[in-house]
């Protein structure tokens, strides 16, 4: 038999605003427009709108109301929180070199209780043990701690490359403060520990870009860099704006970057 919560019947759900808003769009089967009204249009504004606030606090008052009268409201979070609460492994690459160098696996370990992720460096040997194991630990040694990219740990890493040699790790960064700029760091410089917490980390290079969301491309002898940017340099990141192909020389500073191609100036030869 199935339970019905007694205290839905009491509950008593919020007048919602609404606003004469309507939409009128081409239809070839009516021979003419069509409109249909909107009248909730307002709640997709900036959810800092007062209105907006009202309107999620009376949503949730109404959601705890209806939760207090579930009896098994104890169990239902236990159960969610064993299905979701485990190890996860991601962003796993074999990295080899170009120069012979011995290869090794990185990848990123997410605690169980929703830690930030770490990164790990693993011999083939280490990496291919933790497998029969079923990673019931990490395989290897820590490399990099995210929590330490940033002073208030909102960093994450978003994309990330590793150079033709395998020796200097290269990650797109996205936090509180930016996004879509690259760092460097060598894998011989390990972020385990830190006591300042400058833009992506102590021990870094001093190269840094700012680029599209969108991979980079290092050239084989791993001494420069070749990544996307806009166009126009109010844009950010935003390559709809149009965009340019530039160089960047490794130890270099950025300003210094080479344009390679501008889709601007493609725009204009037409």
């Amino acid at each position: 038999m199935t339970h019905v919560n007694s205290t839905a019947t009491r509950i008593v759900y919020p007048k919602v605003h609404q606003v004469n808003k309507t939409w009128s769009y081409r239809s070839a089967k009516a021979k003419g427009n069509v409109s249909y009204a909107d009248p909730y249009f307002w709640l997709e504004g900036d959810a800092s709108n007062p209105g907006i606030q009202s309107f999620i606090k009376d949503q949730s008052k109404v959601t705890d109301q209806y939760m207090q009268g579930c009896r098994g409201k104890a169990t239902i979070i236990k159960s969610i929180k064993d299905a979701s609460n485990y190890d996860q492994y991601g962003r796993m690459s074999l990295v080899t070199s170009n120069k012979g160098n011995t290869s090794f696996y990185l990848y990123s370990f997410f605690g169980s209780e929703g830690q930030a992720p770490i990164w790990y460096i693993a011999s083939i040997a280490e990496f291919q043990n933790a497998k029969k194991n079923a990673f019931e630990k990490p395989a290897g040694k820590p490399f990099l701690d995210e929590t330490l990219l940033s002073s208030d740990g909102s960093a994450s890493i978003v994309l990330w490359s590793v150079s033709p040699d395998g020796s200097t790790f290269g990650y797109l960064l996205a936090n509180s403060e930016s996004a879509g700029s690259w760092y460097f760091r060598k894998f011989d410089s390990p972020l385990l520990t830190a006591k300042t917490f400058p833009a992506a980390g102590e021990g870094r290079l001093k190269d840094t870009f700012q680029s599209s969301i969108d991979m980079i491309s290092w050239i084989p002898d791993q001494k420069g860099i070749f990544y996307l940017t806009s166009s126009d340099s109010s844009g950010g990141t935003n390559t709809d704006l149009g965009y340019k192909v530039r160089y960047h020389a490794l130890r270099t500073d950025n300003a210094n970057d080479l344009t390679v191609f501008d889709s601007k100036d493609e725009l204009r030869q037409d």
